[in-house]
């Protein structure tokens, strides 16, 4: 089914409608423009609204967006009714109607705004768990079990049992580490926690050597996980899923509770629909097709990438099963080479039956200017290792890592392919995104090593950081002053000191700063944490030294998060002894 494209002010979505909306294109500002229309236009009141995100993340920015969408259109719609026509599109086509039909609009708007905390505002899990409690008797229940949010504590365990199960008695050993690197060799570790933790099915199955083992051993640590849960009473998100999906489809029961569900949500929006899993649309398909509005937002082309479980056959299906297939098709947020090469890259390309890559046109103009005759003057690159046969995966890792650096020091180099119109390229403008933290802290490192700024932000620890190195050296120094932990302190942040520094220094220059490391302590053991980090700036000029390093603001954000965390800890040490 080819899309047409989506009018915001056109009618009212029905029935069942997937909405293709690639980045940049608007998505969460169309969801929040709908929500206000079903409102406004008397469809439903924000209680009866049910719109699904997958992330808790994405549900607290949609609840935001919502609830400012419903303020902002209410109130121009009261400003309408004074004679001030709304600039926004969908206030406007709102206004467009009769006196008395905008003042019920607005009305409608200003009490949904008023009672928004009753809005179903949640992600799938949390839309599962309330409807679990609202069926009742009409879905299978675990009397005294207990929920548990991550199961990869449960995943660990498992994996060590089974990894020695299978492969203790191997004369050549274990055909996979049990550590091991998820972008080059992944270890039994991940691997569990991958099985355990999501719902795709397993492939390669019977294949030669350590692939076709990593696939039984991930089937055998997902029958060992369910084991322990059975055992234990403990239940997950995705058996919360599985639970309502039998309840709708029960032979006796099933109808009952499909209606309850749909009498209860007459409007339902379903934000990142790419990622939905068999199961997810199972739920959805049985409670919401056909009974309610369902509309199905998504970009099909992240669906290639089977994130939560999600994959372009589920993608297909729901195509199928809907009256109708729309895109947004204006680009809000890239430069027009950047959607043009996109489309480049998916011309012809089909992502399943019933799923194609519309075009996309761009709204903005050309923020950077490339070399003519150079890759720079389009918007997409792609750059391969070339090799006449097979590379290892460090290898490439190696070149991979060698060509970004080489690319970022052309970019800020004296003569840069690339430039911004009216200015200069700086490293902050430039962004590289990776896999996985490992990887991140590989090429920040390499970037940093070439002289190029670099910092990563990942979802590391703050206590994974050299600033929580440099504390556990200070705060060793400041209890056991001892000189092997005193010259490790001098080399710190805090003092600054460099190991030629050291080498170079006399004994008074020593003494002085053993000095100032037994002051420290004596401020510490006094006035705690906040007046030693004060006691930093005043005795070394701290910050200011820190920022005046390339990494300068991170350096002094995770030290001022880490004496924050200290004193948190302290405090509580301070309020169990009292």
């Amino acid at each position: 089914m080819n899309p047409t494209l989506f009018d915001l002010i056109g009618p009212l979505p029905q029935g069942t409608t997937v909405l293709e909306a690639s980045a940049g294109t608007g998505k969460t500002y169309a969801i929040a423009a709908l929500a206000a229309r079903f409102i406004a236009e008397g469809a439903c009141a924000v209680e009866d609204l049910l719109l699904i995100t997958f992330s808790r993340a994405a549900t607290a920015e949609l609840r935001s967006r919502v609830r400012e969408r419903l303020r902002d259109t209410s109130r121009a719609l009261e400003a309408a009714a004074r004679g001030v026509r709304p600039m926004e599109e969908v206030a406007a086509h709102l206004a467009d109607a009769p006196a008395e039909v905008v003042a019920e609009r607005a009305a409608r708007l200003a009490a949904a705004f008023a009672r928004f905390d009753r809005a179903a505002i949640m992600t799938t899990h949390e839309f599962c768990h309330g409807m679990l409690a609202g069926l009742g008797i009409l879905a299978p229940q675990t009397p005294q079990s207990t929920l548990i949010e991550d199961l990869r504590p449960l995943a660990d365990e498992a994996a060590e049992d089974v990894y020695i199960r299978l492969f203790a008695g191997e004369p050549h050993g274990a055909p996979f580490p049990f550590e091991g690197d998820w972008d080059a060799e992944p270890g039994a570790r991940d691997v569990a926690r991958k099985a355990a933790g999501e719902v795709a099915d397993l492939v390669g199955a019977g294949s030669p050597g350590a692939a076709g083992a990593r696939v039984a051993f991930a089937e055998s640590v997902r029958h060992e996980v369910d084991r322990r849960k059975q055992a234990r009473r403990l239940f997950s998100f995705d058996d919360q899923l599985t639970r309502l999906d039998e309840a709708l489809a029960d032979p006796v029961t099933g109808a009952q509770a499909r209606e309850r569900l749909a009498s209860r949500f007459p409007v339902v929006l379903v934000d990142e629909f790419q990622d939905t899993d068999p199961t997810q649309w199972s739920v959805l398909r049985q409670a919401f097709a056909g009974a309610s509005t369902l509309v199905l937002i998504g970009d099909p082309k992240q669906a290639i990438y089977g994130f939560r479980g999600g994959d372009v056959h589920t993608y297909g299906m729901a195509v199928e099963r809907a009256g109708a297939v729309t895109t947004l098709g204006v680009n809000h947020r890239s430069d027009p080479e950047v959607v043009a090469g996109v489309a480049t890259l998916f011309t012809g390309v089909r992502l399943g039956s019933d799923i194609g890559v519309p075009p996309v046109a761009t709204a903005r103009t050309s923020r950077l200017v490339g070399d003519a005759g150079t890759p720079w003057a389009r918007g997409v690159q792609v750059r391969a290792v070339e090799a006449e046969k097979a590379v290892h995966p460090a290898t490439a890792r190696n070149a991979i890592t060698r060509d970004l650096v080489g690319v970022v020091g052309d970019l800020l180099g004296p003569t840069p392919p690339l430039r911004p119109v009216g200015g200069e390229l700086r490293p902050s403008d430039i962004a590289v995104l990776v896999r996985s933290n490992e990887r991140g802290q590989e090429l920040a490192t390499a970037l940093a090593g070439s002289g190029v700024p670099a910092t990563f932000n990942g979802s590391n620890s703050v206590l994974a950081t050299g600033a929580a190195d440099d504390w556990v050296a200070l705060l060793r120094a400041l209890d056991k002053p001892r000189r092997p932990y005193l010259r490790r302190a001098f080399l710190t942040d805090f003092i600054g000191a460099t190991v030629t520094d050291l080498a170079q220094m006399g004994e008074d220059q020593l003494a002085e700063l053993t000095q100032r490391i037994h002051l420290w302590a004596r401020v510490l053991d006094r006035h705690g944490v906040p007046a030693l980090f004060a006691a930093f700036d005043a005795d070394t000029n701290f910050r200011a030294r820190l920022l005046a390093r390339p990494d300068g603001e991170r350096l002094v954000t995770d030290h001022r998060h880490l004496a924050e965390l200290l004193h948190h800890q302290a405090s509580r040490g301070r309020s169990a002894r009292a």
